[in-house]
């Protein structure tokens, strides 16, 4: 369940275009909890999602991706670093 949801994200996440700032806040959270998921394959998702977010939306919507980024980049779960 938890790995389709990043994969249609993963498929999603270029075609919305400027619209993808609208889910931005809710697209976050989903791929850093998939970051640190216990599963491989959510893990595998999970940061092809995020190559693709910052790939396709980085450079237009880095103010609102830079934060929660940074925010787990310090987490204390070894799953997580990016």
């Amino acid at each position: 369940m938890r790995e389709s949801a990043l994969w249609r994200l993963c498929f999603l996440a270029p075609g919305l275009g400027a619209d993808v700032a609208s889910t931005m806040e809710e697209a976050l959270p989903l791929v850093l909890s998939g970051l640190q998921d216990e599963d491989d394959g959510v893990r595998d998702v999970a940061r092809k999602c995020s190559q693709i977010l910052v790939t396709s939306h980085g450079e237009r919507y880095a103010d609102q991706m830079l934060p929660p980024l940074k925010e787990h980049s310090l987490d204390e779960s070894w799953r997580c670093k990016l």
